[in-house]
């Protein structure tokens, strides 16, 4: 039998006088690499949730790969393609828009902002001695060579590369007006310091930005052009480092520096063998945070691009696209509490660097898989809500208060506290980054203040709140659920609203609650005399 853990104690001790600033929406930001699910059924309902029911302080940003990747526009897992870069037989260009107007229309149309990859390499870019369409000998099936490597080669023509920019920020201007994609921002490829995405050389890659960014600025001066979306690895900063040196050297600013930081590389991805289990893996808020002070130290090094707004646009507990839990175990993460948890204490730790303005889950929805596969995603089959959507939400509910000071005595207990007008709302988490950890806390949240006319209200995520994952285990774990059965599901993960009790004295308000590991609870203390206004 195995020992359950002792409760632990925990005391937050929150200064309501003395707003540190305002919380900023750094969480509002979502991708995904499969650009032709964005405009399916499926996709578009889940835009429509995101602006109506989770997003809904302001604006939200969509980042997806393979703007102009060429291919069928079936987003293969993990894949995808725009398909926009053509060549007639007489070697002039031409653009189809068709995938694209589908997918920005979707974004827009739901309050979505688009940051606009600009990759991957055209099949008819690709250089022409390279080129294959065929499957290998003897094979007919798997990846042909353009499918496989050419899409990561740098544009054999860049003349032709920035006429394909130019003509994309030209037909978003007319097809939206400028007012709007003013909004929007644009970004040279997806992690160019690894060859899983890029196989040229950082010179090339600076030259293709320089020719990247006159293209944009030449049809819209105000349109926000940056870059260079690295890893988090050495190679990454050191690729960042040799980027900013060049746009220093010509005296360049970029309107946006972007880097990537995952918590955690699940190794080997795929066991295929129940019998030998995955080595369990947790992913690190540590490791990740180790990763952003790397990249931001390379930035400091430039006086002229100290100031620059910073986009974390893939910030993720762990590396995994198609992968789930059939693949290796560690990927329930991505279906549970844990999820939300981790998300939300992180975001906590990074609103302390002002200079980072966005962190984007790398996440969407997957067609074709299992109830649960624990894939990166917000929602599971039929949209059910995952329970990171709830995180979102609560999250959301901080958006634009200030800030206030907090402390704690329980590294693994804390709390990010926001104030506007009289209310004060608390988000409290018991994280862990062991996803099997177990345990309790007893938490003792002090405030310095005296609420004599106000009341509290609570909602929580864990096991048993707010969890559309944990409903579907206590109904057996269904992979062909009634409608019945997902009904129920559905239902399971709606935030309940709860009261509180507030203990008060002269100069303190005191609430008490216990945690289990894994879990989050949002705390409302609002003046009485305001409910009846709302």
């Amino acid at each position: 039998m195995t020992k359950q853990p002792q409760p632990q104690n925990a005391h937050l001790q929150i200064n309501a006088n003395d707003p540190q600033g305002v919380i900023e929406r750094i969480w509002a930001n979502i991708g995904y690499d499969e650009l032709n699910w964005t405009y399916t059924t499926r996709g578009k309902a889940l835009l429509r949730t995101l602006n109506n029911d989770i997003f809904t302080q302001g604006d939200y940003t969509v980042r997806m790969h393979n703007t102009f990747t060429t291919g069928n526009g079936l987003s293969s897992p993990a894949w995808g393609a725009g398909n926009v870069y053509h060549t007639r037989v007489d070697g002039s260009a031409y653009y189809d828009w068709q995938v694209l107007d589908q997918a920005f229309d979707a974004i827009v149309k739901n309050g979505g902002v688009p940051l606009v990859e600009l990759g991957f390499t055209p099949l008819d870019l690709t250089p022409p001695d390279l080129r294959a369409t065929g499957f290998k000998t003897v094979s007919d099936q798997g990846l042909n060579q353009y499918e496989f490597e050419l899409w990561k080669k740098p544009p054999a023509d860049e003349m032709r590369w920035g006429e394909l920019v130019k003509a994309l920020v030209q037909h978003v201007v007319d097809r939206y007006g400028a007012t709007e994609v003013k909004k929007w921002m644009f970004e040279l490829w997806n992690e160019p310091d690894i060859p899983n995405y890029w196989q040229g050389t950082v010179e090339e890659y600076n030259r293709l930005y320089d020719v990247s960014a006159a293209a944009v600025k030449s049809v819209l001066p105000e349109a926000a052009m940056g870059g260079p979306a690295t890893t988090g690895f050495v190679c990454g900063a050191q690729w960042l480092e040799q980027f900013l040196a060049h746009l220093n050297t010509q005296g360049t600013r970029p309107d946006f520096i972007s880097f990537h930081t995952k918590g955690a590389f699940f190794a080997p991805r795929r066991i295929y063998n129940p019998d030998q289990a995955a080595p369990y893996e947790s992913h690190s808020t540590t490791y990740m945070l180790g990763e952003i002070e790397r990249s931001l130290k390379v930035i400091e090094q430039f006086p002229a691009f100290r100031n620059v707004p910073i986009y974390l646009d893939e910030c993720d507990p762990a590396v995994g696209t198609i992968y789930g839990v059939y693949d290796n175990p560690n990927f329930i993460i991505t279906n549970s509490e844990h999820y939300p948890t981790f998300v939300c204490q992180l975001v906590a730790k990074l609103l302390d660097y002002p200079q980072i303005k966005r962190i984007t889950h790398w996440a969407f929805y997957m067609e074709g898989k299992r109830w649960f596969e624990g894939n990166r995603t917000l929602v599971d089959n039929e949209n059910v809500e995952k329970p990171i959507l709830n995180g979102l939400r609560m999250l959301e509910k901080l958006a634009g208060t200030q800030r206030l000071q907090t402390q704690s005595d329980n590294e693994k207990v804390g709390v990010l506290a926001g104030k506007t007008g009289e209310t004060i709302y608390l988000l409290v988490w018991h994280h862990d980054d062991d996803w099997r950890a177990d345990g309790l806390a007893h938490i003792t949240i002090s405030l310095e203040i005296n609420a004599p006319n106000s009341d509290a209200t609570i909602w929580r995520i864990d096991k048993n709140h707010a969890n559309t994952y944990r409903t579907w285990e206590a109904l057996g774990a269904p992979q062909d659920p009634s409608p019945e059965q997902i009904a129920v599901i559905r239902q399971g993960g709606q935030l309940q609203a709860e009261p509180i009790p507030l203990v008060r004295n002269q100069t303190q308000t005191q609430l008490h609650l216990a945690m289990p590991m894994h879990s989050l609870a949002l705390i409302e203390i609002k003046p009485i005399y305001s409910l009846a206004q709302d």
